[in-house]
């Protein structure tokens, strides 16, 4: 890694945590976390890269303050001019990919791809690509499934290359180049990240990151789109849920009607635990009703996080933190929403 991959997630105008970035990158589901990534307005990255080298990337974090790309000012992290003309160019995570098990999901494709070019070539001595027990038996269910649906191997395979056609034609040129570059086939094995990354003149960190923002949107236009035959293949790594399951169960109950101590009775768990998992679905449901859950209206300002919950309480005496994280999270939404996600 080298001290201008860290570039692409920091900004101008906004000091930024470093270890809140990584949070975010590899799904910590903790009220704090998802409450900075809101603010950073980088949720879309949630769970996106639970491999990341964090120690790597913090020491490029010290090295490109050092480098002057970015600047450091009371433990918040800016980036500079400078850094902005350094900064890798990219597209952010598409919104539905935060309910998809990414890593499973792009190693899913790249067997699939693997397997029926193969087996259009009547190759049954290979090396797959991937050795989880778990990735090969859905690859094989869904293999058995579309070869009953199409009893030759040529129907087999047009109907695969239809597929993989309509989906790349929805990149870039230059992408499609990298994912078809990427892909395991007959042919070879596919290339690999320091092959595409010096081919294309960029980083390894750099290339990584934009495969998976490549694969993040393939996977979400086969399935938004249910493009066959990769949404049937795709669809057991989709979450019904980007909640964690505990909080999703909370927040159904919340949803029914029940009170707080209720459901807290029902779960067998603290009230403040069951408060934290309501402050998690207002960060995560684009839906959230504050109003039902908002007691107190007050002016939070133009910088929500820059105001003190110690300074509100000595205005209201018996508004909690929960009040006032809540009215901090429907603020930040408002103004994304309003700026158009800034």
């Amino acid at each position: 890694m080298i001290p201008e991959d860290v570039l692409a997630f920091f900004d101008l105008k906004q000091g930024r945590r470093p270890k809140a970035i990584l949070n975010v990158l590899v799904g910590k589901m903790t009220v704090s976390a998802l409450f900075w990534g809101l603010e950073y307005d980088i949720l879309e990255y949630l769970n996106f890269w639970k491999t990341i080298d964090t120690t790597s990337f913090l020491e490029n974090v010290d090295r490109a303050v050092e480098g002057g790309f970015l600047a450091k000012k009371d433990e918040l992290i800016y980036l500079t001019e400078t850094g902005q003309q350094k900064q890798f160019s990219c597209t952010t995570p598409t919104p539905f990919i935060k309910k998809v098990r990414l890593d499973e999901a792009i190693n899913l494709l790249l067997l699939a791809n693997q397997v029926i070019s193969e087996f259009s070539f009547k190759n049954n001595r290979y090396i797959p690509v991937s050795d989880n027990l778990r990735i090969n038996v859905i690859l094989k269910n869904w293999f058995k499934q579309l070869k009953s649906k199409n009893h030759h191997t040529t129907d087999l395979v047009q109907k695969y290359t239809q597929g993989l056609d309509e989906l790349l034609s929805q990149l870039q040129q230059h992408d499609a180049d990298i994912l078809l570059s990427y892909l395991p086939n007959h042919v070879d094995p596919g290339w690999t990240i320091d092959q595409l990354a010096q081919a294309f003149g960029i980083s390894k960190f750099q290339m990584e990151l934009k495969i998976r923002l490549i694969f993040s949107k393939i996977i979400s236009d086969a399935v938004l789109t249910k493009t066959a035959p990769f949404v049937d293949l795709l669809n057991s790594t989709i979450k019904e849920n980007v909640m964690p399951d505990s909080t999703y169960q909370t927040w159904q109950l919340i949803r029914q009607g029940k009170m707080v101590d209720e459901v807290a009775r029902l779960k067998h768990v603290k009230t403040n635990t069951v408060k934290e998992h309501i402050l998690m679905a207002a960060i995560l449901d684009s839906n959230f009703p504050f109003d039902k859950f908002v007691r107190f209206n007050f002016e939070i300002g133009k910088h929500p996080t820059e105001v003190d919950f110690r300074s509100i309480q000595s205005q209201i005496a018996d508004i909690t933190f929960f009040d006032f994280r809540l009215i901090q999270i429907r603020k930040i939404k408002e103004q994304q929403n309003n700026n158009g996600n800034r």
